[in-house]
Protein backbone atom coordinates (compact mmCIF):
# COMPACT_ATOMS: atom_id res chain seq x y z
CA UNK A 1 0.00 0.00 0.00
CA UNK A 2 0.80 3.50 -0.72
CA UNK A 3 2.40 5.79 2.64
CA UNK A 4 0.50 8.38 4.32
CA UNK A 5 -1.82 8.85 6.91
CA UNK A 6 -5.11 7.48 6.47
CA UNK A 7 -7.91 10.16 6.03
CA UNK A 8 -10.70 8.21 4.95
CA UNK A 9 -11.91 4.84 4.32
CA UNK A 10 -15.91 3.81 2.78
CA UNK A 11 -16.79 1.33 0.58
CA UNK A 12 -18.26 1.53 -2.46
CA UNK A 13 -20.79 -1.31 -3.71
CA UNK A 14 -20.17 -4.74 -1.92
CA UNK A 15 -16.63 -5.39 -2.82
CA UNK A 16 -15.10 -1.67 -3.44
CA UNK A 17 -13.08 -0.37 -0.65
CA UNK A 18 -11.68 3.42 -1.27
CA UNK A 19 -8.73 4.26 1.06
CA UNK A 20 -7.73 7.95 1.40
CA UNK A 21 -4.38 8.85 3.06
CA UNK A 22 -2.59 11.86 3.00
CA UNK A 23 -0.92 10.96 -0.21
CA UNK A 24 -3.16 9.36 -2.31
CA UNK A 25 -6.71 7.29 -2.89
CA UNK A 26 -6.32 3.51 -3.50
CA UNK A 27 -9.62 1.36 -4.61
CA UNK A 28 -9.05 -2.49 -3.32
CA UNK A 29 -11.55 -4.44 -4.62
CA UNK A 30 -11.73 -7.24 -2.69
CA UNK A 31 -13.88 -9.54 -4.71
CA UNK A 32 -10.93 -9.84 -7.35
CA UNK A 33 -8.02 -9.14 -4.89
CA UNK A 34 -6.77 -6.26 -6.81
CA UNK A 35 -6.40 -2.58 -6.14
CA UNK A 36 -6.00 0.65 -8.00
CA UNK A 37 -4.83 4.47 -7.73
CA UNK A 38 -7.52 6.84 -8.59
CA UNK A 39 -6.52 9.63 -10.55
CA UNK A 40 -5.05 12.44 -8.50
Amino acid sequence: MGTGTVQAMWWVGDDDLVVGTTELTRVLDLHSGTNRLLPG
